[in-house]
């Protein structure tokens, strides 16, 4: 569930680096 493919391209969007530090706060 936090490893989802959606999750990780918005992710991208506002800057993987920070959102691989904290996955949570990606969603």
């Amino acid at each position: 569930m936090q490893t989802t493919p959606l999750s990780w391209h918005i992710g991208q969007g506002f800057g993987w680096s920070t959102a691989k530090s904290t996955t949570v706060l990606t969603v």
